[in-house]
């Protein structure tokens, strides 16, 4: 794909219809074969050429030659994490040949976890980014033969590259997209809007207050970077007038990517998105995809082998997390076995499918044949003493389940312990949710909001409702960090 830039729209449009030839025919074991072989192809690249990382090789005692088959990959080489890379190690030295030169964008993570994580580009992956988008968007709009503008609303240095399609970079200012949409009404017939859900859920809301016209426009809604609640994509389509169930439609999906990996690791199309809402009414079809014990539908995404080799290992807790090799040769920073922290289960295209086949349901097996991620995200609990855990991801569930309460509030929640014995010896969970600037809560909110939380937690939990600017956990959102609603 390095050389479309040079090619013409129909002869990039062709290109383009290669691929999704070979993903929908290829085998899925080719696929696993061939990213198996990348990933040690990627690893002696690492080696070879990253200071940072021949030293945490030369410390855990692998040697390349020890490294002959992607058994010995998964025995022998170390797990990477956020800390170990970017805590311990100067930049330049994660970085090929210990250098920070003919770096095009440097970004960096949020820093939630106490350590920040940083991405490099060189021109050319910015250019390799920007056609892997086009092509992604390809399955929902025609960004290279019809004309589409992008929106890139996530926080301030977040670069989304593209090669054909403009960009509007206004970060986290929704006065500034309304003013372009209204001003740019009819020069553009698609809409491609990305950003993180609490600030689309305002600039949605905020859009159809001042009737910029949403529905006027084909879009395609993309975001991610935190667990996305089905009853939120539900709310989203409910404001945009976007009927998720039409495939030749407008949708909005979730992708999952990280700054110090790639924009797109992992992604939703419009079947999975089918399958996960049916899940939600099907608990046979449930318990195959998500387990028995699950609560929650989680999204579930592909994701490319021939560029990202993902794998699981077991945390503490039991939970399976997602392990990430980047195989991109022309990496600046090249992660092999890096540790994301997300909870996520992997099933291969032949398991699916025939989950799907054994619901009646064949017509929702995606076109292409690469495997699949349910992704739970980081899926940590508040835990009381005596056992009991409470999930964000559930009570996010809940949040967006009725349209007059999720209208009410920001999105951003708390949820918290209190002492419920004068001595001290239990404790209890109660949920403290921030509402819209202006809303007052009438008394109608929480008999709302109860049965989904009911629902959802599998109880009834005490809620709070804070107006806005009393919130007492970082009293207004500015929609550059994610909240901790822990």
């Amino acid at each position: 794909m390095r050389y479309l830039k040079r090619l013409s729209r129909a002869a990039t449009m062709r290109h383009y219809g290669r691929i999704k030839k070979h993903l929908r025919t290829v085998s899925p074991k080719t696929v696993q074969k061939e990213g198996e072989a990348r990933a040690l192809k990627a690893f002696e690249r690492a080696a070879d050429k990253v200071p940072a990382y021949r030293k945490i090789l030369k410390e855990n005692g692998v040697k390349v030659k020890q490294i002959k088959s992607i058994g010995d990959f998964k025995e022998r080489v170390p797990i990477l994490t956020k800390r170990k890379v970017f805590q311990e190690h100067k930049l330049r030295d994660v970085c090929v040949n210990g250098n920070v030169g003919n770096i095009r964008t440097l970004y960096s993570s949020s820093g939630q976890t106490g350590v920040f994580s940083y991405g490099v580009e060189t021109k050319a992956e910015a250019e390799n980014a920007g056609l892997s988008l086009e092509f992604a968007l390809s399955d929902v709009l025609d960004p290279v033969l019809n004309s589409t503008i992008l929106i890139n609303c996530l926080p301030m240095g977040v670069e989304i590259h593209t090669n054909t399609v403009p960009v509007v970079r206004s970060s986290v200012r929704e006065d500034i997209i309304l003013s372009i949409i209204t001003k740019l009404k009819g020069e553009f017939a698609q809409l491609v809007i990305v950003g993180e859900q609490l600030f689309l859920k305002k600039l949605f809301e905020k859009g159809v207050a001042q009737n910029v016209g949403w529905k006027d426009y084909r879009m395609a809604v993309v975001t991610g970077a935190e667990y996305v609640a089905e009853s939120t994509r539900t709310y989203f389509a409910s404001l945009l007038g976007i009927d998720l169930g039409r495939k030749q439609t407008s949708q909005i999906v979730v992708n999952y990517g990280l700054s110090e990996l790639s924009s797109s690791i992992a992604r939703e199309s419009w079947e999975t998105v089918q399958i996960r809402r049916l899940a939600r009414k099907n608990k046979k079809l449930y318990d195959d995809i998500y387990g028995k014990d699950g609560t929650i539908c989680a999204p579930i995404l592909q994701f490319n082998p021939y560029q990202n080799y993902i794998e699981t290992v077991t945390d503490d807790n039991g939970h399976e997390q997602m392990v990430v090799s980047m195989l991109e040769p022309r990496r600046k920073i090249p992660l092999i076995r890096y540790n994301t922290g997300d909870s996520v289960r992997l099933i291969e295209y032949e398991d699916f499918e025939q989950i799907l086949i054994k619901h009646g349901r064949p017509d929702l097996v995606p076109p292409y044949r690469l495997p699949f991620a349910v992704m739970w995200g980081r899926f940590k609990a508040l835990e009381l003493a005596d056992g009991e855990k409470v999930y964000p991801e559930c009570m996010k569930e809940a949040l967006y389940a009725d349209f007059t309460v999720a209208e009410s509030v920001t999105g951003n929640f708390r949820i918290q312990k209190y002492q419920k014995t004068a001595d001290k010896t239990g404790d209890a969970a109660e949920i403290i949710i921030q509402l819209c600037p202006g809303v007052k809560d009438d008394g109608s909110m929480y008999p709302r909001l109860r049965p989904h939380v009911h629902q959802w937690l599998g109880k009834d939990y005490p809620v709070r409702f804070i107006p806005y600017y009393q919130f007492p956990f970082g009293m207004t959102l500015d929609y550059e960090r994610k909240p901790k609603y822990l």
